[in-house]
């Protein structure tokens, strides 16, 4: 076992202000490792449905854990675990302005809120044959963005496995 790994089991529930637990550990500096564990095992938690409560989507997560004068995280860890996940991560199920629904299918490299999609549903809600390929980024002859995403959707909620327009 690697030597950091009991240091990262023991710390990675405590905050930055070493409130959490265990308790009365004394003065100390997380490890990095352990910061970098605490976030990623949060955002599994929330993101995982469990017997009590069904996993939240992804944007409400980051309003969670990026709430203002949160102590869990160290905030420069977690701009960076945010930019790596991206706004809307790959296969993410998201509504359109245009009420279609689309699963993201990559990221653009400078604009998080601008994917491209695969469009899966028209603006009716009818599954499409087939998905239609789309950058969000796009823009119309009057320079107007026709696509834009509007929210992340749960696809327990639709009925909709986003994986497999993958």
């Amino acid at each position: 076992m690697p030597a950091l790994a009991p240091i990262v089991a023991f710390e990675h529930h405590l905050k930055q202000d070493l409130s959490g637990y265990p308790d009365g550990i004394g003065s100390r500096k997380l490890n990095l490792c352990t910061q970098i564990v605490s976030i990623a095992d949060v955002f599994d938690a929330l993101r995982s449905t469990r017997p009590y409560r069904k996993g939240l989507a992804t944007d409400r997560i980051r309003n969670i854990m990026g709430e203002q004068g949160n102590p869990a995280f160290n905030q420069k860890l977690l701009k960076r675990f945010v930019n790596l996940m991206g706004l809307f991560p790959v296969g993410n199920l998201v509504r359109l302005s245009t009420d279609e629904l689309a699963v993201v299918s990559a990221e653009h490299p400078t604009d998080p809120f601008r994917p491209q999609v695969k469009i899966i549903t028209n603006t009716k809600g009818e599954m499409l044959e087939e998905p239609v390929l789309a950058n969000t980024w796009d823009r119309n002859s009057g320079g107007e963005h026709p696509r834009a995403v509007v929210e992340a959707v749960d696809p327990e909620e639709v009925g909709i496995d986003p994986l497999k327009y993958l």
